[in-house]
């Protein structure tokens, strides 16, 4: 009787687990796109079974950045539902700078950055690269 109960009960709440299952998750990015109307969409590596396209990229007004093939994604699907996904962000520990504890980083895959850290703010432009301010070089010597 009582396995009756339990075998029912979770046939009943799989539905339920399925949809908290996949409310959210982390996968790697196979292609960014912009498409001509200018919205960001991904094709995303989930697992072997599962590669899901043109998954709308949330972006943050104000900030925008285009990660590289490889990155690693964080998605949520609205209620539940895969046919629902949007990507929340990017994490790419392959060019991930190192700081200490409150340090703030803009930085790219090239090794340009801009560094916050307590008081003092460091920007690193390596060889070749140009600090372009209203469309002027700046040259600063300290």
């Amino acid at each position: 009787m009582i396995n009756k109960i339990r075998t029912q009960l979770e046939r009943w709440l799989k539905p339920v687990r399925n949809k908290i299952y996949y409310l959210i998750g982390k996968a790697i990015l196979e292609v960014y796109t912009t498409n001509s109307d200018g919205l960001d969409t991904a094709k995303l590596y989930i697992n072997e079974d599962e590669i899901q396209d043109d998954v709308d990229v949330f972006t943050p007004y104000g900030f925008h950045a285009i990660p590289k093939d490889g990155a690693q994604p964080l998605f949520a699907c609205i209620d539940g539902e895969r046919n629902q996904m949007i990507v929340l962000g990017f994490s790419d520990t392959r060019y991930k700078p190192t700081g200490n504890q409150g340090d703030i980083f803009i930085h790219n895959d090239e090794g340009t950055q801009i560094k916050i850290s307590g008081k003092d703010v460091f920007i690193t432009c390596p060889t070749g690269g140009t600090l372009d301010v209203n469309n002027g070089n700046l040259v600063v010597e300290v």
